[in-house]
């Protein structure tokens, strides 16, 4: 039987716990005048591709959004650096 209310509640949380450490580490490493590692992206854009194989029909494709704003930072001039 498919509890799809937990379910909804553990990528709620996951999801929500995930994305603020890592806001918290582009903040962090932003106050240095530094860019994010590149090894960093790449990580959080596997682990979407690899969440939505497994399980297709639910958010784990947004994980990659912050991935690919990683790289898209990453390609400016400046590093990304704001």
């Amino acid at each position: 039987m498919a509890h799809r209310d937990r379910e909804a509640v553990f990528w709620a949380l996951i999801a929500g716990v995930f994305f603020f450490l890592l806001g918290q580490l582009a903040l962090w490493i932003a106050k240095q005048a530094k860019s994010l590692p590149a090894f960093l992206d790449w990580e959080i854009i596997a682990i979407a591709l690899v969440s939505g194989i497994l399980i297709p029909v639910s958010g784990a494709w947004l994980f990659a959004a912050p991935g690919v704003l990683i790289v898209l930072g990453a390609r400016k001039p400046d590093g990304g650096a704001a």
